[in-house]
């Protein structure tokens, strides 16, 4: 039993050994010149102005409504709910819908389809018009408090007589 433990101790020694003797061998390794192409520059560039109302114009949708109409818009394969249609006609409107699709085709990965997504841009926009006409939502009032009824007096009977 003692030679096991004895095995066990010199096993997690030489174990330790190896890391600290990998990790500081690592450590010798030199590093790159300044300017050299691994060195990455990681400071953002302050937005500008139009990028700016591009955001304000992104947060007025519910982060659900934008997935569902950036998919529908750009991929053309999910529909979307009446409530996301007002969401994107009453709060965001037709300037920012438009502005925000044509900011996302101005990169590479859509300009190929670039047609077809203008064409379901201006599909979605007249869809989700035609629904918010439809379906102006209704304000819900608080329901007003029920009133309890007054209590039913029932006569007492009189008892059995036996």
């Amino acid at each position: 039993m003692a030679a096991s433990h004895t095995v066990c101790i010199m096993l997690v020694f030489i174990a330790s050994f190896v890391l600290l003797v990998q990790t500081g061998l690592s450590d010798d390794v030199t590093d790159p010149p300044i300017g050299s192409p691994t060195e990455y520059i990681y400071a953002e560039e302050p937005l500008s102005s139009y990028q700016i109302y591009l955001n304000n114009c992104a947060n007025q949708l519910y982060p659900i409504c934008g997935e569902e109409i950036f998919s529908n818009v750009f991929f053309g394969n999910q529909t979307f709910s009446n409530i996301c249609c007002l969401n994107l006609v009453k709060d965001l409107g037709k300037s920012c819908h438009d502005d925000l699709v044509k900011y996302i085709l101005s990169t590479p990965k859509f300009q190929k389809n670039k047609v077809s997504i203008w064409e379901r841009s201006e599909q979605v926009w007249n869809d989700c018009a035609s629904r918010a006409q439809d379906n102006t939502p209704v304000e819900v009032e608080a329901e007003p408090p029920v009133e309890a009824e007054p209590p039913v007096e029932i006569e007492a009977e009189a008892p059995y007589n036996v």
